[in-house]
């Protein structure tokens, strides 16, 4: 038996000076990739680190080519920026973090409405050098698994 996996991105590295600010850019799927995302549900992209939580909702312009019925839907979703300071004296080397998606999505082609929970392990790297980190989150991610009974 075979199950067909959604692609999983590359693992996400941000690079931080102890006192310092740095980013996280989470891109979600744009509406042409077949997958909506809609606009009135409590979507959330959760930044947990050692230090904290960072929470952001997604935003973006409505669904103006589908008529009143994707009238409820993004047509385009704007980068979310996750913002968070690295503690003064923190430690150098690697500390683990975890971004989690609460994501409500219709899949325009099967007409299939799900909460989608992803999760996606973070590693910051505390050092001498400063560098933003960017997941981009694939479509097949947010589709419908191909698993028997799913």
């Amino acid at each position: 038996m075979f199950l067909l996996m959604a692609p999983v991105p590359a693992p996400v590295t941000l690079s931080a000076q102890a006192g310092q600010t740095v980013t996280l850019t989470v891109r979600l799927p744009a509406p042409d990739s077949g997958v909506l995302l809609n606009r009135g549900a409590p979507n959330s992209l959760i930044l947990k680190t050692p230090w904290g939580q960072w929470k952001k909702s997604p935003s973006g312009r409505p669904f103006v080519n589908g008529g009143a019925e994707f009238s409820g839907y993004f047509g385009q979703v704007h980068p979310v920026i996750l913002r968070f300071k690295v503690p003064a004296g923190t430690p150098p080397g690697p500390h683990n973090a975890q971004l989690a998606l609460q994501l409500f999505t219709c899949n325009r082609q099967e007409k299939l409405c799900q909460q989608k929970d992803l999760t996606y392990p973070v590693t910051i790297q505390v050092g001498d050098r400063q560098q933003a980190g960017r997941l981009d989150v694939p479509a097949a991610a947010l589709r419908r698994p191909l698993k028997p009974g799913g």
